[in-house]
Order: structure tokens, then C-alpha cells, then sequence
């Protein structure tokens, strides 16, 4: 999980980021984060997102299901899952 987007996202705050600036996230567009390319867009989401309360919320309400497998319990399993593994080799 990438730092500032992550924490972001943990604090329910919408994210307008780029294709780069997510990758590996598996964030969906439009649903957990809004995604921008260049600066002119960039410019035009934020204010589509300042602009738009429905959007807003949206993104907001989405944000903690975005980052729930890297919450401390999740990857506590996961991590817990691979001694498993390991261990029966």
C-alpha cells in the first residue's frame, strides 16, 4: 500500500490520483478513487470532486473497504497463512 494514498484512504478521504499513483492498488476508478493523467484533468477531477457532494461521499464511503486487506488483522493472516505453508513443506 502505497504511503500517502493509503493513508488517505484510511482517514475516508476521496483520492484523485494517477494510472501510476495506484498501480498494484487494485483500486477501482470511479468507485474508490478518481484517476487523472495529466494536469489539465487532474485539475478538472478535483473540482468535479469539490463540486459534487454525491461523489464525494461515494468515494469516501468506499475508501476504508479500498485498503481492508491491508488492514493489521488482514495481513496478520496472511502473514500467519504463509508460516502455515511453510511449515508443512
Amino acid at each position: 500500500m502505497k504511503g500517502k494514498i493509503g493513508q488517505s484512504l484510511e482517514y475516508s478521504l476521496p483520492v484523485v490520483s494517477t494510472k501510476i499513483g495506484t498501480e498494484g492498488m487494485n483500486l477501482i476508478a470511479e468507485r474508490q478513487v478518481l484517476e487523472a493523467n495529466n494536469s489539465l484533468n487532474f485539475a478538472q477531477q478535483i473540482v468535479r470532486l469539490y463540486t459534487d457532494p454525491q461523489l464525494w461521499n461515494c468515494l469516501s464511503r468506499n475508501a476504508r473497504q479500498a485498503i481492508a486487506d491491508y488492514s493489521p488483522a488482514a495481513v496478520q493472516l496472511k502473514v500467519a497463512s504463509i508460516f502455515q505453508q511453510i511449515q508443512t513443506m
